[in-house]
Order: C-alpha cells, then structure tokens, then sequence
C-alpha cells in the first residue's frame, strides 16, 4: 500500500464500536461454504502433499481451522496445525513454539512453507516470517491485529491483558526480555522476499480492519465475520488466490 495507513478507531472508541453481533453470521456462512463448488477444491491451486503451517486465534484453538483445515487437505496440502493449544499463552511463548514448529516443518519439507495465521496467530506468523523469512515461502493473515498487541475491543483486550499477567504471575521472573524482542518484531519491517496477503473484512465484528493493514502486505478485502475468515466463501477464494503467490 503506498501512502500513510488510515488510522484505526480511537482507544476509546474501539473498545466497542465494533457490530459483534454480526458475528452471528459465521452458521450462514458455513452452511454457504460447504454448498459452494471451492468446498471441493475449484479453482483452488493443488498442494501435491506441500507442507502448510496453521497458526489458529486466540482463545479459539483447534476449532477456528475446523473448516480451513480439512479444506486445504481436501486439497492436497498436507497441514501441520501449529500446537500454541487455545493460543492463550503470551505472545513471547507462543513464539517460540512456532519457532520450533517452523523448523520441524521445514526440515520434513526439505525447503520453505507457506504459514496461515488467524486473528492472533496471523500477527505471531508475522513475527515468525521477520525472524525465519529464508523457512517461510508464503504469509497469510486473516483478520489480524498487525498493528496492535492487543485488539481495544472490550471482549479481546481485557481477556488478553488478564491472560498475560496471568501468565507472568505464575512465573517467578517474568520473561520481560523474550516480551520486548516479540514487540520490536512485531513492529520490525517485512522482509522483501516472503510474500504477504493480509485478507481482512470491514463487517468483522471483534477487529477494526484498519489494524490489519501493513504496508508490506497485499491487502484483501472480504465481505465476511471474523470466524468467516477462516470458514467462507469469500475468505476462501482470497486464499485461494494467495496460494497462487507460491506458483512464482
């Protein structure tokens, strides 16, 4: 994107202007998706068994990739689901689990692989292509806090915070150092050579769309929830497309 982003809702304001209940929406959506012809891979570029990484959102787990996951199997794209649990942890920890997951998958792969993150997990796969971008062939982001740590939606950032202080809590030395270096890799700029889409909606009902635009990204817009970023129509044919990043 070239000029200055547009500025996201004010704190205040953001902490619930969001129309949540359109998140309703998501059983339409499904139910539109497994009728739709890209449910059974039209149109959707084949994986011939390529190893694909899957970083799931926050407090959502497993179940935010319950469709986008057999999707892409469906497809021949042999998904490794990144095990960060409920992705609850702080962001530090979770890191360096995808760390790990990345090198793992790389090693069977026997070369780079493209990384799909949702919500929180597309802003910690950003992080992941800033540190390894030589292991990472392709980001994509859906509905993701790029520009945030932490969404000022009530229903995300007082969780979030609690988690992470929490978390600390529990700790007899915080990890304050591994912190600070996921922030300064949070802001640090893209690398050149990873190709990036960041796929984001403006009905999302929990994320202003503004926080997730980057300038290095190729920015989508979808017509979808936040959960529908994962399991619609919409959602789908702009990852589609985004895999054909990985035929160049």
């Amino acid at each position: 994107m070239t000029g200055p982003l547009p500025r996201p809702a004010g704190a205040v304001w953001g902490l619930v202007s969001r129309p949540s209940w359109r998140e309703l929406r998501i059983r339409r959506e499904s139910r539109e998706l497994l009728a739709h012809p890209i449910w059974q891979g039209e149109g959707v570029p084949p994986g011939h068994g390529r190893r694909l990484v899957l970083v799931p959102g926050f407090l959502a787990g497993a179940r935010s990739l319950s469709m986008l996951e057999p999707w892409l199997r469906r497809c021949g794209w042999d998904t490794r689901r990144a095990p960060v649990g409920r992705n609850h942890q702080p962001s530090e920890h979770v890191a360096e689990i995808l760390e790990e997951c990345l090198r793992d998958t790389v090693a069977m792969e026997g070369g780079p692989v493209p990384v799909i993150g949702h919500s929180r997990g597309g802003q910690e796969s950003r992080v992941l292509a800033v540190r390894h971008p030589e292991d990472v062939a392709l980001l994509v982001t859906l509905g993701a806090p790029l520009r945030v740590l932490y969404p000022p939606h009530l229903a995300v950032r007082a969780p979030a915070a609690a988690l992470q202080v929490a978390a600390w809590a529990r700790r007899a030395r915080p990890d304050l150092t591994g912190h600070r270096r996921y922030e300064a890799d949070r802001l640090a700029p893209f690398p050149s050579t990873v190709p990036f889409v960041s796929v984001y909606s403006h009905s999302d009902g929990f994320l202003d769309w503004r926080l997730s635009l980057d300038a290095a990204a190729e920015h989508v817009e979808v017509d979808c929830t936040h959960f529908g970023l994962a399991a619609s129509v919409p959602a789908f044919e702009a990852i589609a497309h985004a895999l054909t990043h990985l035929d160049g």
